[in-house]
């Protein structure tokens, strides 16, 4: 997309919401903020009624992009902790439940 950018061959960008833009709010600060902007690239979040045209819509973009960023951090650390204590418990934590290779020889 960047480099569609850099080619100007985008003058908008439209996400479901800011999260589905970027998680990282410094970074999708500085798109948003800086380099959309300076590329002339409007952007637009519908559910978190963001326009870049509307200066309204930006009033909480920070602490959006603040949330959207924990949000990511705290899920990721909740997987962590239920992984670990199924791995403490001995339990299964693969992609398929496990199968005896009898059984299998048997069908």
């Amino acid at each position: 997309m960047i480099q569609d950018i850099n080619n100007q061959r985008i003058n908008c960008i439209i996400t479901k919401d800011l999260s589905r833009f970027g998680r990282d709010h410094i970074d999708t600060g500085y798109y948003l903020e800086r380099y959309l902007p300076a590329n002339n690239i409007r952007y637009i979040a519908i559910g978190d009624n963001v326009d870049t045209l509307n200066p309204d819509g930006l009033q909480f973009l920070t602490f959006k992009l603040s949330f959207n960023d924990y949000y990511a951090q705290d899920i990721s650390n909740k997987i962590k902790s239920v992984k670990k204590r199924k791995a403490e418990k001995g339990e299964f934590q693969g992609s398929f439940a496990p199968f005896r290779l009898q059984e299998r020889q048997r069908k």
